[in-house]
């Protein structure tokens, strides 16, 4: 792992240009990478979302010209809003005008839950549209929690694969188990196993009358019935697994069987 040297400059509140002289000299020696980074949290008036962003960008192009005045382009951009339309509208303004990299997230994203909504939706939906290089998510949470859930954005937007995806459903009257807490035990079992020779998508679904179906999709899978469940491959119906050790049998054909795409 190669642990990049970055520092964050704001345009906002860095105005002295003998000083941001001094200090590009120094990111030269150092070989250091400076990040443009604006937060909308930084302009004193109150202003329309299309101005504000608009703003944003003029302030990063006007900064980013200083810099490669010095001739320094070791560069990355940041324009970030607590408000994701916001967010979203500056990167696709400044993605128009820059060809420098530019690193995304929505900022000051407030409790938890709304958090990871908002940066799921600002910065899923700029890289879905091939705008971004570098990617933070910012919660009011443990930084481990912000790791996670850029590597599932970025899996569920197929740009990159770190683990085995599980898909399930959100059960009805015909479920019969505890279909939750199978599948938050089936995780944790998961996130112990190396991931380099496990299918890449994995379905537990809560009864057997559509779960193969709808979960065709999954290299493998199994769907619950009464004190028993069916065994799936990529929706074909393989065998039958009893009640017992249940958990236990399917964690088995997931290490051990064939996962090969057809």
């Amino acid at each position: 792992m190669v642990l990049r040297k970055d520092l964050r400059l704001n345009p906002l509140n860095i105005k002295d240009i003998n000083g941001i002289r001094e200090v590009i000299k120094k990111a030269k020696t150092k070989k250091t990478h400076i990040r443009v980074g604006i937060n909308s949290g930084g302009f004193k008036k109150r202003l329309s979302k299309e101005k504000l962003a608009n703003e944003m960008v003029k302030n990063a192009l006007e900064f980013i010209k200083l810099l490669e005045k010095e001739e320094f382009q070791n560069i990355s951009v940041s324009l970030k809003a607590s408000d994701v339309n916001t967010t979203i509208l500056a990167n696709r303004i400044l993605s128009k005008k820059t060809d420098y990299p530019i690193h995304l997230g929505v900022t000051a994203t407030g409790a938890f839950l709304e958090g990871i909504v908002k940066s799921v939706l600002g910065i899923g939906i700029l890289l879905n549209e091939g705008i971004g290089n570098i990617l933070r998510v910012s919660l009011t949470s443990d930084s481990v929690l912000e790791i996670k859930i850029a590597k599932f954005i970025l899996q569920a937007l197929n740009l990159r694969y770190f683990s085995p995806e599980i898909i399930s459903c959100p059960t009805c009257s015909r479920t019969q188990v505890d279909l939750i807490k199978i599948v938050n035990e089936f995780q944790n079992r998961l996130d112990f196993l190396s991931s380099s020779n496990l299918p890449k998508k994995i379905a537990i679904m809560g009864c057997e009358v559509n779960g193969p179906g709808e979960a065709s999709v999954a290299d493998i899978g199994i769907a619950f019935g009464n004190k028993r469940a069916i065994l799936f491959k990529k929706g074909k119906i393989v065998r039958v697994l009893k009640e017992d050790n249940l958990i236990e049998e399917f964690l088995k054909e997931v290490c051990n069987g064939d996962h090969s795409r057809d």
